[in-house]
């Protein structure tokens, strides 16, 4: 009966029923949602793209600005994304970042390895890690299909925290273009986890 539960119903029944075209996928989820009865949760906040891709980069920036440091992980860092953390960066905010490995194999052969494109591993490195991006790689193994797939952001508000994650990539494409899910959570336990998760 949760806000949540039903925001997800309305999720799969609209990607059965008017899941050809993002106009008429936003049309059905937008009133599918407007009929739950339920109170939307206060500390879970549910986005589905690309109907909600803007509102879920706004709270992506709207944590960051508020927050006193950044952790993340992802496998693909580019467009919007990338630009908000430089963002951050420009104003002294710090920000540590587990990339994969893949990324500093594009940057160093100069080709695409995997997924990851040389020219997103060039602006990773231009935009974000030569101003200050506290930046590891994990080693993965893509000719296995075997990647870094995490994609959260762990924000410390110097007492409390709270979490951005879900399926997409952090690109455009996963805010503007694709069907994908986000979450904005601030129930401790989970941030706890997803902070043991980046350790």
């Amino acid at each position: 009966q949760s806000y949540f539960a039903a925001a997800h119903k309305c999720a799969v029944e609209s990607m059965i029923t008017a899941g050809d075209s993002k106009a008429n996928f936003r049309d059905s989820l937008n009133s599918c949602r407007s009929k739950i009865k339920a109170e939307p949760e206060t500390d879970i906040r549910t986005y589905f793209a690309p109907v909600d891709g803007r509102a879920a980069l706004a709270q992506v920036q709207k944590a960051g600005n508020s927050a006193a440091d950044i952790s993340a992980m992802s496998h693909r860092l580019s467009g919007e994304m990338a630009r908000t953390l430089q963002g951050f960066l420009t104003k002294g905010k710090p920000v540590r970042f587990i990339l994969d490995d893949d990324i500093y194999w594009s940057r160093k052969l100069g080709e695409d390895v995997g997924r990851n494109m040389v020219f997103e591993a060039a602006k990773i490195y231009r935009d974000l890690i030569s101003k200050g991006m506290n930046t590891r790689f994990l080693e993965t193994f893509h000719a296995g299909f075997q990647l870094q797939h995490n994609k959260f952001i762990v924000y410390n508000f110097g007492g409390s925290g709270a979490v951005f994650t879900g399926a997409g990539n952090f690109t455009s494409a996963a805010f503007n273009a694709n069907f994908e899910n986000f979450y904005y959570i601030e129930i401790p336990e989970v941030v706890d986890a997803y902070k043991k998760q980046y350790d």
